[in-house]
């Protein structure tokens, strides 16, 4: 019986002593006093701004547009100028129970101060996607591509929600801090809570490790242009359905 009490102690203090872990592994100082928050800071507003400047190249987009982002993209560290009417906003999922869940890295500019203004939406893909009000964002977000575009963006643990596209609404939250840092704490933070989620889990050893790997995975959010750079068990040829470890059911597609 010692021993047992012994071992769930143990299990028990494994997150704890990880997140510890993570937690210094972002904010020791490592290349130059740069810490790895402060690198991801820059290679997530290079990313951002790739994007941005390819898609305003290739039009689309109104002159108010236009006018919004290039004065965003102009900001060393993602702030807008007073004088340009437009609000930064992060994206929160409100459940069926009134719980709030943060979308990590995703982020909306609304033009004007009506609750239901326009807004360019930041996708986690790091694409940006024309709303004529927030009303028809919410809408779009409902739909199977909406919810699917939203999902990397969502903590693993309550990804499941999703699947009920009637029982949760997106709500809208400004943002006082310079947009770039703030973002990347986001991510930061939804990393955190995976690895937690996924440390508590249990399954063969092979699924364990790819279910850890996973909630560490946030190439995506910090910067898609590093997704070719991969690894094992991310390509088609791994040996094991990598997906497959996260499903409960049988037609569990998320």
């Amino acid at each position: 019986q010692i021993m047992t009490r012994a071992l769930i102690v143990a299990v028990q203090h494994v997150a704890v002593e990880h997140g510890v872990l993570l937690d210094g592994f972002w904010k020791h100082p490592a290349m130059h006093q740069r810490t790895a928050r402060d690198v991801s800071i820059e290679g997530f507003t290079a990313s951002l701004r790739h994007g941005f400047y390819e898609q305003l190249h290739q039009g689309g987009f109104s002159e108010r547009e236009q006018h919004t982002l290039l004065a965003l993209m102009r900001s060393v560290h993602g702030e807008l100028p007073a004088d340009i009417d437009a609000r930064l906003h992060r994206l929160t999922l409100l459940d069926g129970t009134g719980r709030t869940h943060p979308l990590a890295g995703t982020f909306a500019m609304q033009l004007g101060t009506a609750s239901d203004a326009a807004l360019l939406w930041c996708s986690p893909h790091h694409t940006l996607h024309s709303f004529d009000s927030l009303t028809s964002f919410r809408t779009f977000c409902a739909t199977a591509q909406g919810c699917e575009w939203l999902r990397p963006s969502l903590a693993l643990e309550y990804q499941s929600i999703l699947l009920e596209p009637q029982g949760w609404h997106i709500d809208l939250q400004a943002i006082e801090k310079p947009l770039f840092a703030e973002r990347v704490d986001s991510i930061i933070a939804v990393q955190a809570h995976n690895l937690s989620y996924a440390l508590g889990l249990s399954g063969t050893p092979q699924g364990f490790s790819a279910m850890i790997d996973d909630a560490l995975d946030i190439r995506w959010l910090l910067d898609p242009r590093q997704l070719p750079f991969s690894v094992g068990r991310w390509r088609s040829q791994a040996p094991f359905d990598f997906a497959a470890v996260w499903q409960t059911t049988p037609d569990d597609d998320l």
